[in-house]
């Protein structure tokens, strides 16, 4: 019979929950839309382009086949869009004398050297 109320208790605390997330119609701090995450790892991901070809001086294939099994994992018209889309951020690294430094700072959970 102790488990009729505490029923009746936990359905009622339910129904309230679901009336109070219904009326708040704002996404929780912290998330964000998927274009951003998407924005913000095709930066990340146009940043180890740059790593690879200029600082590292490997081979475009090499570098495609990197980024695409190893570090990203999509495919390689993927990383070719990333690149056209942020073409003014890859233009910015290169012109950056210390880019390793700059990168570093900027993703400080990669390795850069």
């Amino acid at each position: 019979m102790i488990l009729a109320p505490l029923l009746l208790f936990l359905r009622k605390r339910s129904e309230e929950m679901t009336v109070k997330n219904l009326k708040t119609n704002a996404p929780a701090q912290g998330c964000s839309t998927r274009e951003e995450r998407v924005r913000a790892r095709n930066r990340v991901l146009v940043a180890r382009y740059f790593y690879w070809t200029e600082l590292r001086r490997r081979r475009f294939d090499d570098v495609m086949r990197i980024l695409a099994e190893s570090e990203f994992f999509v495919e390689e018209r993927t990383i070719m869009n990333a690149i056209n889309a942020h073409s003014a951020y890859l233009d910015e690294l290169r012109l950056l004398a210390n880019a390793a430094r700059s990168l570093r700072k900027e993703h400080p959970s990669w390795n850069w050297s």
